[in-house]
């Protein structure tokens, strides 16, 4: 009894193996596809392949967006750099007089 629930327990391991097998190879196999441009009718249903499209653009929209918000910052930085430098490039004027409230 004890060898038949070991030998049982082997075969389920073993099954599950190559089902795992099988699944990492298609899908490998529809990832370069779908890298490389290619026809994936047949291999995702419809839905799959519509969130994926939906994720992919989530994704690039995202990056747009930090990517946008890097160059604002950055513009933001810069020109208040030139600002502030121009501010204190200028030269002073040193012959201050003081206003004649008399007058």
């Amino acid at each position: 009894m004890r060898w038949r629930i070991g030998r049982e327990l082997e075969s389920a391991v073993a099954a599950k193996r190559r089902v795992q097998i099988a699944l990492v190879r298609l899908t490998v196999r529809s990832g370069l596809l779908v890298a490389a441009g290619g026809p994936t009718a047949g291999m995702i249903s419809p839905p799959v392949a519509a969130l994926a499209a939906g994720v992919t653009r989530a994704m690039f929209l995202t990056k747009a967006k930090i990517a946008l918000l890097v160059l604002l910052v950055f513009g933001i930085l810069a020109g208040c750099g030139g600002w502030i430098h121009r501010a204190l490039a200028a030269p002073r004027d040193e012959t201050r007089t003081e206003p004649n409230l008399m007058e």
